[in-house]
């Protein structure tokens, strides 16, 4: 399946609110929430965010693989 270039630049740039979506709500877990509940919930946001973070290269409108083509 061929993706033009600018979807995958909405991709990641809806990609890339996400992550800093979910870096702030951990950050104010982390600062706002009960000790034990706050750390656990914070550090599930930020594997989260850091998952998306790795698909960032799947999005990618100038690969090699596309550049091939």
């Amino acid at each position: 399946m061929a993706r033009s270039a600018a979807s995958l630049l909405v991709v990641r740039v809806i990609l890339l609110a996400n992550v800093l979506v979910l870096i702030t709500v951990g950050v104010l877990f982390l600062v706002f929430a009960e000790r034990p509940a706050g750390l656990v919930i914070g550090g599930i946001l930020w594997l989260v965010a850091a998952g998306l973070l790795a698909c960032l290269p799947l999005t990618d409108p100038y690969r090699r693989e596309r550049r091939n083509r």
